[in-house]
């Protein structure tokens, strides 16, 4: 067993980086560059006397919506284009109600707001986040729409909002990998479908995500980068290979292959051919009841270099699961740009 020290010393200096501080926003403050649609009012509201819940600032910013589908857009001055977060917090009780946050009529949360008891959500253990929202430089604008109620009223009683600078998420912890050969060890036949992707005819394209494409699929709709490279250059063998880098909205890109014909009981020789820039994992997607605590490496993550690397090592399925067959998952982690070829997965006959 070998761990490839180097390459993850070069990963983990190069991801070391610091955002700069949050912002908080008083919603209140937004009220004159604000924007309805299809109806209601914008108040701004005091903090209740009797104190069952404190504003920042003192005050907030509330929109009474007209009904299902009114919206509240917001403006905001971003100084450096980036990508960011917003953190917002906001009144929760019985005449709030449930919102979607939208930029670019891209939706980038779901939040129920309503509730049997009145509270801010500074008082819960969540927070209400937005998806990575990539900003300009100067103006940009947020919308909260109206998607109804549980309870008795459907306003948005906004207090502020925290502009977060995005930041590169620490790196997984690293696994080891075995050498290969393996002196001594016996396979059985390949048990992975189109492991070196050479089946891709110039046709196929991954357009929707969990689309069918000999076998394998991905999670999301890919970048307008080719995930399918036609290039023999760019290929560890044969013309093609796969190219994984999640969009810098995205936390992971994942490419998966279900149906793998794995079995309880028994080991898996699992080698993967890879390169590139940061971080990937292999991860198994098991049967309801499998628990990964009697699973032999379920999930593994390892460091990508400039050349091509074997890495190999042994999977096992849960033993309480009472597997048949699994998904096999390749997955590129945030700010990583990696490079698949000729993956297979082979069963160890002999003990």
């Amino acid at each position: 067993m070998t761990r490839a020290f180097s390459l993850l010393l070069a990963f983990c200096c190069s991801a070391m980086c610091w955002a700069a501080a949050p912002r908080e926003i008083e919603a209140e403050a937004q009220a004159s560059s604000a924007t309805i649609y299809r109806g209601g009012d914008l108040l701004i509201v005091r903090e209740p006397d009797d104190g069952r819940i404190a504003f920042s600032g003192d005050a907030a910013l509330c929109f009474v919506p007209r009904g299902k589908g009114s919206a509240l857009e917001l403006s905001f001055d971003i100084e450096e284009a980036g990508i960011y977060r917003f953190r917002f917090y906001a009144a929760h009780g019985p005449s709030c109600g449930i919102y979607r946050v939208e930029q670019d009529e891209v939706v980038k949360g779901w939040y129920n707001l309503g509730g049997p008891q009145v509270m801010h959500s500074r008082q819960l253990p969540h927070s209400l986040t937005t998806k990575r929202l990539r900003l300009k430089a100067g103006e940009n604008r947020l919308r909260f729409v109206s998607e109804g109620t549980n309870h008795r009223g459907g306003n948005l009683v906004l207090d502020s909002l925290l502009l977060i600078p995005d930041a590169l998420p620490a790196p997984p912890p690293i696994d080891e990998w075995e050498v290969l050969p393996v002196a001594g060890e016996e396979l059985g036949p390949e048990l992975l479908h189109n492991g070196d992707f050479e089946l891709f005819v110039p046709t196929d394209r991954f357009r929707e995500p969990h689309q069918v494409l000999h076998r394998w699929c991905l999670n999301s709709v890919p970048s307008p980068d080719p995930l399918i490279v036609r290039e023999a250059s760019a290929a560890r063998s044969g013309e093609q290979a796969i190219r994984l880098a999640p969009d810098a909205l995205e936390d992971n890109t994942i490419l998966y292959q279900a149906g793998v014909p794995v079995q309880s009981g028994s080991r898996y020789r699992v080698t993967l051919h890879v390169r590139g820039t940061g971080i990937f994992c292999a991860m198994w997607y098991q049967s309801k009841g499998a628990v990964a605590a009697d699973s032999l490496h379920p999930s593994v993550c390892f460091p990508a270099g400039e050349e091509w690397q074997a890495y190999s090592y042994v999977f096992a399925p849960s033993v309480g699961g009472k597997v048949t067959q699994a998904a096999f998952a390749l997955i590129a982690d945030h700010g990583s740009e990696i490079w698949f070829d000729d993956l297979s997965i082979r069963q160890i006959l002999n003990p």
